[in-house]
């Protein structure tokens, strides 16, 4: 928990150089890095690993863990053939938190490029790499996501499935 309170404030230094147009990042956890790479840091986090799925076409490690001090799960997503991170989601449980997220980046990003107050969700982008927040009912979710590794995930996944496709059909 004592590392959780130091993360916050790292995180929130963190906002204002993307302000600037830098691209946006999870942090510690650089975009590309490879599943094993990953599952050390966190595990070096003391993170517990709740979910592992490595499938021909799907690739996720999930944890729970605090991160903007609350409790929260954490996935991350990896490209099927490189085994690349090209997102990351976290899900809180709870009402309400999604407005204090979403004041806390808009101070830190500026207001997003895309607003969608009837559904709940705002987007920040910056450098070919994305922030979502979604939030409504009874949980708040942040994705964030490299949209040039999300463009290899989508054709790793075609290329997957299709050779999945013709060896359950032989």
């Amino acid at each position: 928990m004592r590392r959780a309170r130091h993360f916050i404030p790292a995180l929130l230094l963190l906002l204002p150089a993307a302000a600037a147009g830098k691209p946006i990042v999870f942090p510690d956890f650089p975009w590309g890095s490879y599943s094993a790479e990953v599952e050390n840091a966190a595990g070096g986090k003391g993170w517990k690993l709740v979910d592992k799925t490595f499938a021909p076409d799907r690739r996720e490690l999930a944890y729970r863990t605090v991160f903007w001090e609350r409790e929260c799960r954490i996935t991350f997503f990896f490209t099927p053939a490189g085994g690349k991170l090209f997102s990351v989601r976290a899900e809180w449980e709870g009402v309400g938190f999604g407005y204090v997220l979403r004041e806390q980046i808009t101070k830190g990003y500026g207001e997003p490029r895309e607003k969608m107050d009837r559904i709940e969700t705002a987007i920040w982008s910056r450098q070919n790499t994305e922030l979502e927040l979604r939030h409504g009912g009874d949980s708040t979710v942040l994705i964030y996501s490299d949209l040039n590794l999300w463009t290899d995930y989508v054709e790793e996944t075609k290329r997957a499935r299709a050779r999945l496709q013709e060896r359950d059909g032989e």
